[in-house]
């Protein structure tokens, strides 16, 4: 089974910012960025997936589109909260 972690990026400067173990920790992670310092803080952060070979490594999403996929995981997860605390 191929191993692959998800690594946010700054590219302006070209360093790695952080390891996750999978595509939604490394978006908790945005999100609460975008949280604590303002989307402008995220604008030059990149998100890839890297897998053992080459061919499965890919980049997945940079800057406000980064913002808005990390975003759009928690309206879905809000509106899901929502729903179950309405309906049990």
């Amino acid at each position: 089974m191929a191993t692959r972690d998800y690594e946010l990026w700054d590219l302006t400067v070209g360093n790695l910012m952080g390891v996750y173990p999978s595509q939604e920790a490394a978006l908790a992670e945005v999100r609460g960025g975008v949280r604590d310092d303002g989307a402008a803080a995220w604008r030059d952060v990149g998100l890839r997936v890297a897998a053992d070979s080459p061919e499965e490594s890919r980049q997945i999403a940079i800057g406000d589109g980064l913002i808005e996929l990390a975003l759009s995981g928690l309206e879905e997860h809000d509106e899901t909260s929502q729903h179950l605390a309405m309906h049990g």
